[in-house]
Order: C-alpha cells, then sequence, then structure tokens
C-alpha cells in the first residue's frame, strides 16, 4: 500500500534524487537540440523533422491519455486487492492499447501525403516530409508501451529506474543527429527519433518484471478503463490539438519559424521536466493510492504540500527566464547554422513562453488530480476552452507578434484557464483557492530580492561569449540567487509544517 508523506526534508530527497537524474536527461537533450541547431540551424530540413513529429505526437499525446489513467487502475487494485488483480487490469489495458495504436498507425500510414500537405506547399519539402513521416509514425506503435511500461515502474516506486532508462532517448537521437550531420545524410534524423522509441519501450518492458499476457477480455477492469480513458484521451487529443495549431500558424510564417518556435519550446519544457514531472511521479500514484482509501485529510495535505513546494521552485525560475532569456538560447544554440536572426526570433519566443510556465506546470498536477476523482468530463471542457482561447489569441497576436505572438498566446490562454482547473478541484474538498494565491503570493515576495539582483547583474555585467564563462556567469546568478531565497526555502522545508485544510 503506498504511504503518503510529508514532503518535508525526507521527500525532498526522493526528489532532488529524481531532479538530479532529470537534470543529466534533459542535459542530453539540450545537448541533442544544441547539435541539431548546430548542423542545420533554423532551416527547411528542421522544419520538416519537427513537423514530422509533430504528427505521431498529437496521435500518441491522444494515446498518452492510457499512460495517465493507467494510474488509478492499476493502483485502486493494487491498494485494495491484490498485485494479481492489478498486474491482470494492467495487461488489458495494454492488450487493447497496443490494438488501437496498430490500427491508428495503419490509418496515419496511409493517408500520410494528405497530412503532408496540411503543413507545406512547396513539393519538394513536401516530399522530404513524407519520407520522414513514414519512418515517424512507427513511434505511435512503440511509444504508448513505453509510457505505459514506465508508468507501471513508477506505480510500482521505482521512479529512478524510470527515470534512467528515459536516459537512452536523448542519448540514441544524439548519435544519430550526429551521424546526420556528418553524413550529410538526413534520413538519420527521423530514423534516431524512432530508435531511441524502440528502445526505451524495450527496456521498460525488460526491467518492469511484468510479462505480458494478451488479454482482451471485457470485464470490470475493461469498463472502468473505458470510462477514464475515452473522456481523457479526448481531452488529451484536444491538449495535442492545440500544439499542432501552432505549428499551423507557424507555418503560414517565413521559414524558420516552426524551429524557433521548437526551440523555444524545449526550454519551456526543461522547466516542467525538473520541478514538476519528478514530483507528480512521485505524488500522483500516492494521492490516488489516498483516494482509494477515502484518506481525505491526507490528500488535503499532501497536496498543499506538493502546490507550495511547485510554486518554490516555479517563481523564481519564472522571473530567471523572463531576464535572460535571450542568454539561455544563446548559451545553449547560438554555434553553427543557429545565426544571429535565429536567436533573436528564439528568444523573443521563449520570453513569452516564460509568461505562463507557472500556470502550465500547476495545471499538469492539477489534471491527475481529475483523473483520480474521475472527473474527465471536465477535463475535456477545460481543455476546449483553453484551445479556443489559444486559437483565438493566436489569430489577433500573430498580426502583430508574428511567432512572439503564438508563444504569448499559449501561456495567456494557460493563466486565463487554471482557476477552472484550481475550482475543480477546490469542488472535491481536498484544496484551498486562497492557499493557492496564498502561496503564490508569498513566493512572489519573496523573490523580489531576487528581481533586485538580476536588474543589477544585468545592468553591471556583460554576457560573455565563451561557453565556459557563461557557464560561471550563470553560476554566479544563481547561486547568488538562492542565497537570496534562503528565507523561502527555509519556510517550504523546514519550519512551515502546518497545512491549510480548507
Amino acid at each position: 500500500m503506498h504511504k503518503g508523506r510529508n514532503i518535508g526534508l525526507r521527500g525532498v530527497i526522493l526528489v532532488v534524487t529524481l531532479i538530479f537524474f532529470t537534470v543529466i536527461s534533459k542535459g542530453l537533450g539540450l545537448v541533442r537540440e544544441t547539435l541539431l541547431a548546430y548542423y542545420y540551424g533554423t532551416t527547411k530540413v528542421v522544419d520538416t523533422f519537427v513537423l514530422s513529429t509533430s504528427v505521431p505526437t498529437v496521435v500518441f499525446g491522444c494515446l498518452d491519455a492510457v499512460a495517465v489513467t493507467v494510474v488509478p487502475i492499476y493502483v485502486k487494485r493494487k491498494t485494495l486487492y491484490s498485485q494479481k488483480i492489478a498486474t491482470k487490469a494492467f495487461n488489458n489495458v495494454v492488450s487493447w492499447t497496443f490494438t488501437i495504436s496498430l490500427i491508428v498507425f495503419a490509418f496515419t500510414e496511409v493517408f500520410s501525403p494528405f497530412i503532408g500537405r496540411v503543413f507545406v506547399k512547396d513539393n519538394q519539402q513536401l516530399e522530404l516530409l513524407i519520407i520522414f513521416l513514414r519512418i515517424t509514425l512507427f513511434t505511435v506503435i512503440f511509444n504508448p508501451l513505453a509510457q505505459l511500461y514506465l508508468t507501471l515502474l513508477r506505480c510500482d516506486d521505482r521512479q529512478i529506474r524510470a527515470q534512467l532508462f528515459e536516459l537512452a532517448i536523448s542519448g540514441v537521437q544524439i548519435g544519430f543527429i550526429v551521424l546526420a550531420g556528418v553524413t550529410s545524410n538526413d534520413i538519420f534524423l527521423p530514423l534516431g527519433y524512432l530508435s531511441a522509441t524502440v528502445i526505451c519501450a524495450f527496456l521498460s518492458y525488460i526491467t518492469s518484471g511484468n510479462r505480458f499476457k494478451a488479454d482482451w477480455e471485457c470485464g470490470d477492469a475493461f469498463y472502468e478503463s473505458l470510462e477514464l480513458v475515452v473522456p481523457a484521451f479526448l481531452g488529451n487529443t484536444i491538449v495535442q490539438l492545440n500544439a499542432f495549431i501552432d505549428k499551423i500558424f507557424a507555418s503560414s510564417l517565413v521559414t524558420g519559424m516552426v524551429s524557433s518556435l521548437n526551440y523555444a519550446n524545449i526550454i519551456k519544457n526543461l522547466f516542467y521536466a525538473l520541478f514538476t514531472a519528478p514530483i507528480i511521479n512521485i505524488y500522483y500514484p500516492r494521492i490516488t493510492a489516498n483516494i482509494s482509501l477515502n484518506d481525505y485529510d491526507k490528500i488535503r495535505e499532501e497536496l498543499s504540500e506538493v502546490i507550495a513546494f511547485m510554486l518554490m521552485l516555479l517563481v523564481p525560475s519564472t522571473i530567471f527566464c523572463l531576464f535572460y532569456s535571450e542568454e539561455m538560447v544563446k548559451f545553449l544554440f547560438f554555434r553553427g547554422a543557429f545565426n544571429l536572426e535565429s536567436l533573436h526570433t528564439t528568444s523573443a519566443a521563449f520570453r513569452m513562453y516564460s509568461i505562463g510556465i507557472v500556470s502550465i506546470c500547476l495545471r499538469e498536477v492539477l489534471v491527475r488530480c481529475y483523473y483520480s476523482f474521475n472527473k474527465t468530463k471536465e477535463v475535456i471542457m477545460n481543455n476546449i476552452f483553453s484551445v479556443a482561447a489559444n486559437i483565438i489569441l493566436n489569430a489577433v497576436l500573430i498580426r502583430y507578434m508574428k511567432q512572439t505572438g503564438l508563444a504569448l498566446a499559449t501561456s495567456l490562454s494557460a493563466i486565463i484557464i487554471l482557476p477552472f482547473w484550481i475550482k475543480g478541484v477546490v469542488d472535491e474538498n481536498v484544496l484551498s483557492i486562497k492557499s493557492v494565491f496564498f502561496q503564490f503570493f508569498r513566493y512572489t515576495m519573496f523573490s523580489v530580492p531576487i528581481i533586485v539582483e538580476m536588474m543589477v547583474m544585468k545592468m553591471v555585467f556583460v554576457f560573455p561569449d565563451e561557453v565556459l564563462w557563461q557557464i560561471v556567469f550563470f553560476g554566479k546568478v544563481i547561486i547568488l540567487a538562492v542565497i537570496l531565497y534562503i528565507p523561502a526555502i527555509y519556510m517550504t522545508l523546514i519550519k512551515d509544517k502546518r497545512r491549510i485544510k480548507k
């Protein structure tokens, strides 16, 4: 049985350990993107590669809902019944997911030429896009399997092992990007994307301890899965379509704007991966288990702690991104074919993405609570509102701000819908909306000295050109910020033991 634990010092050890491995994983991911920028810059090849991966991402993003909703299905049976019953339910979900994946793959493979024409009109680029698509679409089969078995590892308290296996994704892709750049053979880009997914699926399955047995039984587990997965599937489809729409808007701009948005979005997602994903991976199964046991006091305590801990990390991180967006892009990508124009367009987009970091990360925590409480219909409605707001803002802001407007639209739509996400959890009497806004206000006030520090650093020091000195520069900024932020850290991890119950 899962037992909730206070974040405190004990919980922080596990979180920090996961963050450490996440830093390595995302560090490899940044190396991957840096190499892609070095060899290709913001060119048609990168645009084509990004578009070819976005199509299976949309399709897999729909199937990704299965990996999220399998947590309450598996954890509930493991908590209330037995491991054998939980494993049987898991195999049932895997069987149906694999079957649907094959059908979806066959459908999208046949219509790949028509899908390609949605994005590009140039015949030469269209031909390359179709070739890339016919390779990347295979991830529709392997990605859901990889995510399901990684989720199983995390439900069984093997989060670190799951994190290590995800390192293989970036490692394999790095090798193929270098191979593509050295040989000038662009086909290695989609081949690397596919190979990384296959290897991750294989490793996660082998080490999960679950030897798959096909099970297409339409019993209680099947109908419960269907009840959760179908609404979640639709909700996740809407989210992925939102990102898909952004790329369609970006593809209407000059060449390279899709690439700029992609690079900026990668840096934004880094903060989610570092400060949100590890916490979700640890506490989502635990909160789900406590919901199964109707232990609402523990749910309320853990959820309040998780949000406080996240805001402690995310508020100063957002401030750092707003001040040093151009410096971060320069440090990560400004070399090789990634020129000065690419630097300006990417950093401008990233600055706008930064505005929504807190809202986007909090949404990812809250949506898991919706799934645990079986509030999947509300997930769909909130996502529909978010997409509608994003499309409207895209249409308005792209006219005046180009790709920067698209990034700003993403952030604003997340901010606008966040109160609706909070309200749904508040209605379950496990969270106080006053508590959330109080915590946000508190960490904003604690961050005022950091704002002053960064303003002074920007005015006094010039960002160096050499990579080594850039690392030293960022190190000084971050260390000084941490020192100034010690009161907030102290309040969250040591002194603030009493949690708001209402």
